[in-house]
């Protein structure tokens, strides 16, 4: 197979490079403890109003490029689309896309509820990412925000229960 027709065959872009293996995704829930001030020190930096949301991570490079949920959209694998409010936030290390546990710093703990792998597509300025274990479990579109950025991901056929 040629290398153009490998680069179309698993979904990414022309002009992006083909990565070595195919790019992996995790969605954790990341509970975090109880505090009176509900105030979190994340790295130096005070994080107010902290609370349990769920992290989905996406394999790039050397890093998992990261958005916190509040909450997920709700179970609709053949249905329309869906608006999940998000926060972009700072990317994490490659070790939380099989990690299950305490956070260090005392930052809580984290569970995975689903992984799998995802393409990612280019079309009109905006990404496509496509999630996927044995079957397609959601499409998602965003406009590439900046970390701390918050906006509204755009959902397509959520097929990821959670408990």
């Amino acid at each position: 197979m040629k290398n153009e027709d490998r680069h179309e065959k698993q979904g990414f872009p022309e002009g992006i490079p083909e990565p070595a293996v195919v790019p992996r995704f995790v969605l954790l829930w990341h509970e975090l403890e109880k505090k009176d001030d509900a105030d979190l020190a994340v790295q130096g930096f005070l994080v107010q109003g902290a609370t349990s949301h769920w992290d989905l991570m996406l394999e790039q490079h050397a890093s998992l490029r990261t958005f916190r949920l509040q909450d997920l959209p709700e179970y609709r694998p053949n249905g329309p689309l869906q608006f999940v409010p998000a926060k972009r936030i700072a990317d994490h290390r490659p070790v939380y896309l099989d990690y299950e546990g305490e956070v260090s710093g005392n930052r809580g703990s984290v569970r995975k509820i689903a992984s799998g792998i995802y393409s990612a597509q280019q079309i009109e300025g905006r990404t496509r990412i496509t999630l996927k274990r044995d079957k397609t479990l959601a499409t998602l579109w965003l406009d590439e925000p900046q970390v701390d950025e918050e906006f509204q991901l755009e959902v397509w056929n959520w097929a990821m229960v959670h408990h």
